[in-house]
């Protein structure tokens, strides 16, 4: 036979190193290698990873990292969750990307028996929950000292009274202070005493931020009070101040970190703060201004606040004597109506009021009839149930009082409501378990005394350990409830503190097994558990399903292994055209303990045949199974790549108990890219800041964090080095007989073209031996990057005789191969076997 030209000019075929007939090798695949970027038809060595931080965390892990955009400051977020050994902690950083000098603050500390959070965002705040050591945990941001990315607050009111809340007239100024508008202003009203509500949806806080359209110009002070079971006062500084005048500017009020109590005002609950206006020396001329209100809190507890406007009346409200004999007003305080009322006519200060309610509660609201208020000097007190007796309410503030006289005018008694409240049965009651409020008076109440309607706040529990949350539309679902591993809790709409209601929603997903991992997918959540997956979908709350599907028992190892992106090349071959357009080309991408899987929702497909990495032995390099559920996953749509970070065993029997690896999945092409010797704690998809694009999103960028305590960021264009040390890297093919295995060929010529940087050495292996033959391994030295040639060409001339031939390619920085031709020539052709009969 004539001399045989082979161009290996294509190598789009990725990896190829399943258990392949070395007679039917795809010449165009590569076989084995590391650290190779596959270029339209070429290979090169893969783009490096730079370090983004100002300083590391020192000895810590970067498990989680993610970035949050808010939608009312337009800031963006990058949140870590670091571990060490004695602690795990939140770090948050608002440094706009990219940054060579990223600076991160301390947030929260998780302590030190904190597993691995997850985070989702609604709204301007980003739920966290890890399920173990601490309750669900909300950011709301206000990381800057200016107030230029405070939170924005629930309610915002305005009256002239401070004391007299119930009945007074209230101006609510929230539609124009507390939204996402700039221009939307409203005038304070005038009073020589201005009282400022403001209604968080956190307890915790340390600083208010005013943006002063119209400012003050009359001489005035500025008090600042928490609602702590009445009002309490707390030292701040009043940076709003000019010329002796409170909100004379645009500014900030701030003080020492602390809590404020569960209350409703205006129907509106939440934990208020009030700010107090006082004008020593007239009222100004013009009318104070204001176009937006911010306030400052720091990570805390996530809050489950009742939703605003709804009523609750008590299960019993009861005028019960001292011999235990009772009188039930609950069905007449439900009803609006003053021709149904409670007559408390004449009670004796040997009788009882008790006061009883599902939960606890912190408030009671009574509108009496104005006629037939209580008249005689009495004052009220309160006790509850701890447990073993009742004990005082040392919080409880009678606002029904009037000159001496309980019940004497319509208002609030409220309380904090205590933590060692306890349900209990009464001698009265025996039959029902409440929450009491035992109210008491000190003399008779006079001879006609009514109340129309009792209203009561009630104090929703603190929420459960859950493990999961997941963003969904306009709510944020909570998964993997520590009671109830199966459990979902849905959020109200657009109230990420809003946990109960009508609204509100509670799920079971099949009753069985723990909840692994949840992807929000369009309108739908898929929700994955041992061994199935479930569906959930919500149009409205009216209208909520959830579907099992079968995906063939396979579900993912973790959370952080799930993916969403477009459905590959491979998974769209194996569809109708008319299924993956109904199925918006969406696809759920995983790995778990047997491959790399895509889940449509209705089908799955292993993505996984073509590369032995999964096997349990033998082979290398290969998943480490064990450690397997430390992987974790991100979409990058730049370059259409699904990036895992694994654990891979690159040496017999040494188990890596970190993610040492990035394996690559290329949508595009359907095809898997050699392993990325990059090691990888968590993985992130950012969007970088563009200052001229609306809300500032710009390019889009992946970041990983370290088991160094540092964060780099992945792949970028002009990065050519791993935090300057240049990248190594080798592609190995498989055995070629290029369609002649029974006749024994000489290589006589060699081409390589392309260029590089560093070194490079050529490996020819023979005949299924994976050691190479001395005078087999070459170095190549004419493949120097020329700024005048697009590519340079090296040439070996070796006479190596094989039926089988493979290569090996090893080089040092920044490379380039655009392909490999070889001459062959035939040596000689095994005869025929005769066999004598």
């Amino acid at each position: 036979m004539p001399d045989k030209v082979v161009n290996l000019f294509d190598f789009s075929g990725g990896v190829i190193n399943a258990k392949v007939n070395p007679l039917t090798f795809p010449e165009k695949a590569i076989y084995d290698g590391s650290n190779i970027d596959v270029v339209n038809q070429w290979v090169a060595t893969r783009p490096g990873k730079e370090s983004v931080l100002s300083a590391d965390f020192t000895d810590g892990t970067v498990n989680v990292l993610q970035q949050h955009l808010f939608c009312t400051t337009e800031q963006a977020y990058l949140l870590a969750q670091v571990t060490t050994a004695t602690t795990s902690k939140l770090y948050g950083s608002y440094t706009n990307l990219p940054s060579s000098a990223v600076s991160f603050t301390e947030l929260y500390d998780f302590g030190s028996t904190a597993g691995t959070v997850t985070m989702a965002r609604l709204n301007d705040r980003v739920i966290i929950t890890e399920g173990t050591a601490l309750r669900p945990l909300v950011f709301s941001g206000g990381m800057k000292t200016d107030g230029s990315d405070w939170a924005v607050p629930k309610q915002f009111i305005a009256t002239t009274s401070g004391s007299a809340i119930y009945g007074s007239t209230f101006f609510d100024m929230t539609p124009e202070l507390c939204d996402m508008s700039a221009s939307s202003s409203v005038d304070l009203p005038l009073s020589t005493d201005l009282y400022l509500y403001i209604c968080l949806d956190v307890r915790e806080c340390s600083g208010l931020y005013f943006e002063v359209a119209t400012a003050n110009t009359a001489a005035s002070t500025m008090s600042i009070s928490r609602w702590n079971g009445s009002w309490t006062s707390v030292s701040g500084t009043d940076n709003t101040s000019t010329g002796g005048a409170s909100l004379g500017k645009s500014g900030t009020a701030t003080w020492t970190l602390a809590a404020s109590e569960y209350r409703a005002i205006g129907m509106i609950p939440g934990f208020w703060w009030r700010i107090k206006l006082t004008f020593s020396a007239g009222l100004p001329s013009t009318p104070i201004r204001l176009s937006k209100i911010r306030y400052r809190a720091p990570v805390q507890v996530l809050q489950n606040i009742e939703e605003c406007g709804q009523t609750s009346y008590p299960t019993v409200f009861a005028k019960v004597s001292s011999n235990n004999s009772y009188t039930d007003y609950a069905t007449e305080v439900a009803i609006s109506s003053t021709d149904v009322y409670a007559n408390f006519n004449a009670c004796p200060n040997t009788s009882k009021l008790y006061v009883g309610y599902l939960s606890r509660f912190c408030e009671i609201v009574s509108t009496g009839i104005t006629e037939s208020y209580n008249a005689n000097a009495s004052v009220a007190t309160a006790e509850y149930w701890n447990g073993a007796a009742w004990t005082s309410l040392s919080t409880f503030v009678d606002g029904t009082i009037s000159s001496g006289k309980t019940l004497a005018a319509s208002g609030a008694m409220t309380w904090v409501a205590p933590t060692d409240w306890e349900e209990c049965n009464t001698d009265f009651r025996p039959d029902l378990r409440c929450y009491w409020i035992r109210i008491s008076f000190s003399s008779a109440l006079s001879a006609t005394v009514s109340i129309n309607t009792i209203r009561l706040t009630a104090v929703p529990d603190t929420l459960d350990y859950y493990r999961l949350v997941i963003p969904y539309w306009d709510r944020v679902i909570l998964a993997d409830k520590r009671q109830a591993h199966d459990e979902l809790s849905i959020s109200r709409s657009l109230e990420e503190y809003g946990w109960t209601g009508e609204q509100a929603i509670n799920i079971r997903a099949g009753g069985l097994e723990r909840i692994v991992a949840a992807i929000e997918f369009y309108n739908e959540v898929w929700v994955s558990k041992a061994h199935r997956w479930f569906i959930l979908n919500m149009e409205t709350f009216q209208n909520l399903e959830m579907d099992m599907v079968q995906a063939g028992g396979q579900s993912p190892v973790n959370m952080q292994v799930c993916v969403k992106a477009p459905l590959d090349k491979y998974t769209r071959s194996n569809l109708e055209a008319s299924e993956w357009l109904a199925m918006d080309q969406r696809g759920g991408y995983f790995l778990n303990l047997g491959g790399a899987w895509c889940f449509t929702g209705e089908k799955i497909f292993s993505l996984s045949q073509t590369v032995r990495w999964w096997e349990t032995s033998g082979f290398l390099p290969r998943i480490d199974h064990d450690y397997l559920h430390l992987a974790c996953g991100a979409y990058w749509p730049e370059r259409g790549w699904i990036v895992w970070a694994v654990p891979m065993i690159t040496t017999e029997g040494v188990s890596q108990t970190t993610n040492n690896r990035l394996i690559i999945y290329d949508i595009e092409t359907g095809k898997w890219l050699p392993p990325f010797t990059i090691a990888a704690s968590s993985i992130s998809n950012v969007n970088l800041y563009s200052a001229n694009i609306s809300g500032n999103v710009g390019q889009n960028a992946l970041y990983a964090g370290g088991y160094d305590g540092k964060i780099h960021r992945l792949f970028s264009s002009d990065v050519v080095e791993d935090d300057d040390v240049a990248i190594e890297g080798f592609l190995e093919t498989g055995w070629f007989s290029f369609g002649e295995p029974q006749t024994e060929k000489l290589l006589r010529h060699l081409y390589l073209y392309g260029d590089t940087k560093g070194t490079m050495t050529l490996t020819v292996y023979r005949d299924g031996n994976d050691v190479a033959d001395t005078g087999n391994v070459f170095t190549i030295s004419q493949l120097d990057f020329d700024v005048a040639k697009m590519f340079s060409i090296s040439f070996k001339h070796r006479n190596i005789k094989a039926r089988f031939f493979k290569l090996r390619l090893d080089f040092t920085d920044v490379t380039n191969i655009y392909g490999i031709q070889m001459v062959l020539a035939p040596e000689r052709e095994i005869p025929a076997t005769t066999v004598d009969s």
